[in-house]
């Protein structure tokens, strides 16, 4: 919640979607102005400005590395939560289905147009997830043949961790490139139990993703303490662009 200032410096309406998208912090502000008038310079480039601006954004790499129990080496930037969620989920996804031998076009020769059910993979998502995460299973589903696996939620949206069980056991997860599942629900705030979902995805050898951008902000976030493969956060949730 944030009483938005109107263009005379007066207040103005007050803003009751935070949930949504946080409004800058004023330290921020502050923080990032020099680099959108005087440090701007290419951080790849080898003159001292450049030099500067790498600097710069090692620190940055380094804070926000600190803040989510990961090392500065685990950080990418991206644009936004959308693009995180497709980079971790597309990566993570053609890669395993290559190491798997899970060829994409292995079974659209056959006259229906669909793959044999041994040879097609699978991506596992929770059946309330963003669209940043379901699209992105869509676009494998319409372009690679991925099987999209949905598990179900009971009445408070938590994941059926026995149907997850289910879905991982056998021969199916063979064929399993990934789980891709959210830490905090966008709609109705559950907070999944993130830890006892790695232990299972692992206990099977499959990686997982998870979406928490939002719980970032919100809850600590312990990314190599709760050992996941991938995990998307987004700025514009806690106070950043």
């Amino acid at each position: 919640m944030a009483d938005t200032p109107n263009a005379s410096g007066e207040p103005g309406e007050l803003y009751l979607d935070a949930a949504a998208t946080e409004s800058v912090s004023p330290a921020v502000i502050e923080a990032m102005t020099p680099f959108l008038t005087e440090a701007y310079a290419n951080p790849a480039s080898v003159h001292q400005p450049g030099k500067t601006a790498a600097r710069a954004l090692d620190a940055a790499r380094a804070s926000f590395a600190a803040a989510l129990g990961a090392r500065p080496d685990d950080v990418i930037f991206t644009s936004g939560g959308t693009e995180s969620d497709n980079l971790a989920i597309k990566g993570i996804a053609m890669a395993r289905m290559r190491k798997l031998g899970l060829r994409p076009v292995c079974g659209f020769a056959e006259a229906d147009g669909k793959q044999p059910a041994n040879c097609r993979p699978r991506i596992i998502i929770s059946a309330i997830e963003h669209p940043a995460v379901a699209q992105s299973a869509a676009w494998l589903h319409e372009w690679f043949g991925f099987e999209v696996v949905r598990i179900p939620v009971d009445a408070q949206a938590h994941l059926d961790l026995d149907a997850l069980e289910r879905e991982l056991d056998g021969e199916a997860s063979e064929r399993t490139t990934m789980v891709s599942t959210m830490l905090a629900n966008n709609e109705v705030g559950t907070v999944e139990p993130v830890e006892e979902l790695v232990r299972i995805a692992h206990a099977h050898g499959v990686p997982i993703h998870v979406d928490a951008v939002q719980a970032a902000g919100q809850i600590p976030i312990r990314f190599r303490d709760w050992d996941v493969d991938a995990l998307s956060v987004s700025g514009h949730k806690f106070g950043t662009p």
